[in-house]
């Protein structure tokens, strides 16, 4: 409900004036949230990883971006970012998942 009034209000109040009112910091320790932050920090880390892997060897593959989109744990995103600085080329990348 009070995320349903947060979308409402925001068409006619600013930001600012909701997230007093709502009180989001107590939202988020409501059990509907639970794991939903976590969630959303690992997606942005793929994201960072995928971006890391365009500014290194330009257009990534879709098959291999969809494969880096299924990463869930934060360890492996990190040994999978170090990969990416450790390869030479996309092909020694890709190779180096493999393994």
């Amino acid at each position: 409900m009070y995320v349903a009034l947060a979308a409402l209000s925001s068409l006619k109040l600013s930001k600012e004036v909701i997230l007093k009112v709502l009180e989001v910091i107590k939202l988020e320790n409501l059990p509907l949230f639970d794991g939903i932050r976590e969630e959303w920090e690992t997606r942005a880390r793929v994201d960072v990883l995928i971006d890391l892997l365009e500014v290194k060897f330009g257009m990534v593959p879709e098959d291999l971006r969809s494969q880096l989109s299924k990463i869930k744990d934060s360890g492996t995103i990190k040994e999978t970012m170090r990969k990416v600085v450790n390869a030479g080329t996309i092909d020694e990348f890709t190779r180096m998942l493999k393994n």
